[in-house]
C-alpha cells in the first residue's frame, strides 16, 4: 500500500514538473469612432509554469451568430519557459451588435496547448469590456477592460481522442 501511495505521489510531481502556465500580457485599446469599433490588443504571451508550451492555438470563442468580439485564431509553435513570445493579437469590438442598456462585450479568449509530456491544457481568459462605464473592483488590463475569470483544465487523452473521432463523424455525415 505504501509503494502504491509513494508511485502517486512521484508521478503527480512528474506531471507538475513540466506543466507551462501561459499568461497574456501588452494589452492597450484603441477606439475608432467613426466605424463604432474598438480594438482591444494584447502584444505577448508568456509562459511562468515549469516547462514549455508546444502547439498554443489562441482563439476568441463566437457564441452567437453576431459576435461581438472578433479575434483571428493564432497559433504559435512553441512558448519557452520565462522570455515572453510576441504574438500581436487584435480583437475587434464591435459595439452595434450589443444588446441591453448596460453596453458591456465577453471577451472569452481560449489558448490551447500541450506541455512535453503531450498533456492537453486549456485555459480561459474572460474580460469584460465596457464602451462608456468605468469599470471598477476587478483587475483592469486596458482602460475599459477587465479580466472577469481565468482558469486552466487538463484534457485527458480519451476526452481529446472521443471528441476528435466525433467531429470526423459528423464531417463524414455533413459531406454525404
Amino acid at each position: 500500500m505504501t509503494a502504491i501511495l509513494v508511485w502517486m505521489v512521484q508521478r503527480s510531481n512528474l506531471l507538475e514538473s513540466v506543466r507551462p502556465e501561459l499568461f497574456l500580457d501588452g494589452w492597450s485599446r484603441s477606439t475608432d469612432a467613426g466605424a463604432d469599433t474598438d480594438i482591444v490588443t494584447f502584444r505577448s504571451i508568456q509562459n511562468v509554469g515549469r516547462g514549455a508550451a508546444f502547439n498554443v492555438i489562441l482563439n476568441c470563442l463566437h457564441p452567437s451568430d453576431r459576435p461581438t468580439a472578433v479575434m483571428s485564431t493564432k497559433v504559435v509553435s512553441i512558448v519557452p519557459l520565462g522570455a515572453p513570445k510576441e504574438v500581436d493579437c487584435k480583437i475587434q469590438l464591435y459595439w452595434r451588435w450589443v444588446k441591453g442598456s448596460l453596453g458591456l462585450i465577453s471577451i472569452p479568449i481560449e489558448i490551447s496547448y500541450s506541455d512535453s509530456r503531450g498533456r492537453r491544457f486549456v485555459t480561459m481568459h474572460r474580460l469584460a469590456a465596457s464602451q462608456t462605464i468605468p469599470m471598477f473592483g476587478a483587475e483592469e488590463v486596458a482602460p475599459g477592460v477587465v479580466t472577469t475569470e481565468r482558469y486552466t483544465k487538463v484534457l485527458s487523452l480519451k476526452r481529446t481522442k472521443l471528441a476528435s473521432a466525433l467531429r470526423r463523424c459528423i464531417n463524414k455525415v455533413r459531406l454525404q
